[in-house]
């Protein structure tokens, strides 16, 4: 296992380096053009898969949003919304504070859409209490201004159909700066 492990890292690093070594000053551009680019023909194959699946397991999302975080919050509802997998519900744990207008403009984002749940911070909710809530096989934590690709919950069932004893999927992310 040792030997697996120090060839297995021994290559990790070894793809790093490759991948970091792109020339020109837009190497995270490139590498994300070459291996994180969806088509609509994918997008349009993804959702022809899902639509072959005979278990679609609801995903719980959870989001906090708070004065500070309002304008970012509504980008992570918008890209919830454009999932192609879309059986998923969004608990928004909303804080009293949030400016009206952006209340408002969060509250138009959910209309007409039941998969989204909101909460207010000050009703003592626990994170178990919260936690119990949710109705999904799954339950993921975003930030407000988490932006996820139309593929990341679609992305998330794949696995689970293809390992479906898996106990826990870890995601990473990547820090988009304006």
């Amino acid at each position: 296992t040792d030997l697996r492990t120090h060839r297995s890292s021994n290559r990790f690093a070894h793809d790093l380096a490759k991948i970091l070594s792109y020339p020109g000053r837009d190497a995270y551009e490139t590498w994300i053009a070459k291996h994180d680019t969806v088509s609509d023909e994918d997008l349009a194959r993804f959702r022809r898969a899902v639509d072959r699946w005979r278990t679609r397991p609801m995903i719980s999302a959870v989001v906090s949003i708070s004065s500070e975080t309002a304008e970012r919050g509504e980008e992570t509802l918008r890209s919830l919304k454009r999932q192609i997998y879309e059986n998923w519900q969004l608990h928004v744990v909303l804080a009293r504070d949030v400016p009206q207008n952006r209340k408002g403009a969060i509250t138009s984002l959910q209309e007409n859409d039941t998969r989204f749940i909101t909460t207010f911070a000050e009703e003592d909710k626990t994170a178990q209490s919260l936690l119990n809530a949710c109705d999904g096989r799954f339950v993921i934590f975003l930030s407000a201004g988490d932006i996820l690709a139309p593929i990341a919950l679609y992305k998330l069932v794949e696995h689970h159909i293809a390992k479906p004893m898996s106990k826990l999927i870890y995601s990473d992310e990547d820090a988009i700066e304006n």
